[in-house]
């Protein structure tokens, strides 16, 4: 498991996915970049947007690297109707190889099971 060399950068691939959370399943893998992929991800943006009219419900968003350890990029209540900004191109966020991005919602929350979609813009560099 090497990063790849950034400045001897021979690829970037754009991407940019989309991701439908329902709240079924507490615990939702969002983005992953395997443990030898020879890539590294830059995330220049992470955007959480619910519908009008929708309960709005708490998420966790963290950072799993590859040893296990979370770290807590957000933790509040999704707006009911509205977006929130998580992680944009002023401040990204670079994925290892084995690292993952995962979204968890209180099964206790009011408004779990309620729809969020994610945005996830990224750069596969290698």
């Amino acid at each position: 498991m090497a990063n790849p060399n950034i400045k001897d950068t021979t690829t970037i691939t754009l991407h940019t996915d989309f991701y439908k959370f329902t709240g079924s399943t507490p615990d939702q893998l969002v983005l992953e970049n395997s443990a030898s992929s020879g890539q590294v991800y830059k995330i220049d943006a992470l955007s959480s947007v619910v519908d009008t009219g929708v309960v709005p419900n708490q998420l966790l968003i963290e950072y799993r690297s590859s040893g296990g350890t979370d770290y807590t990029l957000f933790e509040g209540l999704s707006a009911g109707g509205g977006k929130i900004n998580i992680i944009d191109a002023t401040n990204p966020v670079y994925l290892m190889e084995g690292d993952s991005i995962r979204v968890t919602q209180d099964a206790g929350d009011p408004g779990f099971g309620a729809a969020a979609d994610l945005v996830v813009r990224y750069q596969k560099i290698s």
